[in-house]
């Protein structure tokens, strides 16, 4: 079976009782949609930057939700504060999004901001700024300028 035989998942994921999901190429509500019709996945996990951003993500998790299929957030190596505090609002329209989920910024990104986003007792917060509630590091920004 190949990482893309739709028919061949669909077919694992009738056999088996743990849940499947397909590998971490379905990036969009469209890709998804196939793996649905064909009852080939009974979990997604949602990147937020491969899934085009909020509005993406938010169309990927809409379709998840509506289909029952689960959907998990996570992080990418490389991403930013700013983009874990996307992720973080994200998070918090998702009811159904179940712990575990993985919202990390890159320790080399992180001072991009302000004030870095970190966990607090384990968690963390939805920021409370206007946009994403981040504030930009203008200093740093101009020491990556090329």
């Amino acid at each position: 079976m190949s990482r893309h035989d739709v028919a061949g998942l669909a077919r694992v994921a009738a056999a088996v009782d743990p849940a499947v999901a397909p590998d971490e190429g379905v990036f969009t509500a469209e890709d998804l949609a196939v793996y649905i019709r064909a009852g080939a996945t009974d979990a997604v996990l949602l990147k937020l930057l491969k899934a085009g951003g909020l509005h993406g993500a938010r169309r990927l998790a809409t379709l998840a939700e509506a289909s029952g299929v689960a959907v998990f957030l996570a992080a990418m190596p490389g991403e930013s504060s700013l983009s874990a505090a996307a992720a973080i609002h994200l998070a918090a329209t998702l009811p159904s999004l179940p712990y575990g989920t993985a919202i990390a910024p890159h320790y080399i990104a992180r001072d991009l901001v302000a004030e870095p986003i970190r966990p607090v007792d384990g968690e963390f917060r939805l920021p409370e700024g206007p946009g994403l509630g981040t504030e930009l590091d203008e200093a740093a920004l101009e020491a990556c300028r090329i």
